[in-house]
């Protein structure tokens, strides 16, 4: 079985700490919960139970972020380790503070398990099947069916890009297998092909903090149903995008333009 990996949560207050950290262990996550930069160091520097990646609260308690970034890595001895920005979606201000930080990646709450669950994956270096992968993928939180000939068992869409998906079931059929799936998709529902290229299952977990299930690429997509998979994936990437907050004036291109001729 997968081990669970370790992840960091940087907050300001004990309640949102440690309400996220037991969240993060019931998706299948090892947290530690930081109030303090000094708790985040110590932490960090800790070599017997390596941080992989650090979920910081736009609130968490630093002065300059991207320096806090920096210091950071350098406690863990890991200059390549992943940060995943969370709280509410700020203006354009705040979008280049944590850019300039080098945060590529973000949640913005209010938040799906599914969100959270895909994007500190993303931090852990998911990289399982990406060579499958050329499409964007983006986590979503819908109904499916994956019918059979006798029946049809429910399951979840996890993860969906034009090229396949990832559907949430205890009972996944066997790799290499033709599935017939109904996808119940925001606007409409769409009923496609696929093939199964691996499965997470118990007792031999690909990732122990990724949902049960298997990972389906399409096969003969019709375009109509393309079509509406591509719109579902657009939508849902705004979800984990690092643009301003709807309404506010002022583009992160212009204010990261500016911050770089100072």
């Amino acid at each position: 079985m997968a081990a669970e990996p370790n992840i960091l949560v940087f907050a300001s207050s004990h309640d949102t700490g440690d309400a996220m950290t037991t969240r993060l262990r019931e998706l299948g996550f090892r947290a530690l919960f930081a109030k303090t930069a000094e708790a985040a160091q110590r932490i960090l520097s800790d070599r017997r139970y390596p941080m992989e990646a650090v979920l910081i609260f736009l609130d968490a308690p630093v002065v300059e972020l991207s320096g806090a970034v920096r210091d950071l890595r350098a406690r863990a001895g890991n200059e390549e380790l992943d940060f995943v920005a969370y709280g509410p979606r700020p203006d354009a201000s705040g979008i280049a503070r944590i850019a300039e930080a080098g945060i590529e990646m973000v949640v913005w709450e209010p938040c799906t398990d599914a969100v959270l669950r895909f994007q500190l994956n993303r931090a852990l270096g998911d990289g399982s099947h990406a060579n499958e992968r050329a499409a964007q993928r983006v986590p979503v939180d819908c109904r499916a069916r994956i019918v059979g000939r006798r029946l049809a068992r429910p399951g979840r869409v996890y993860t969906l890009s034009a090229g396949g998906a990832f559907i949430e079931t205890p009972r996944p059929a066997v790799r290499g297998s033709r599935v017939l799936l109904e996808l119940v998709l925001p606007r409409r529902d769409v009923v496609v092909e696929g093939r199964v290229i691996y499965t997470n299952v118990p007792g031999n977990l690909i990732k122990g903090a990724m949902p049960l299930g298997m990972g389906v690429r399409f096969v003969d997509l019709s375009l109509d149903a393309e079509h509406e998979i591509v719109d579902c994936v657009h939508e849902a990437a705004k979800a984990i995008s690092l643009e301003p907050a709807p309404g506010r004036r002022g583009g992160i291109r212009r204010i990261l333009r500016r911050l770089s001729d100072r």
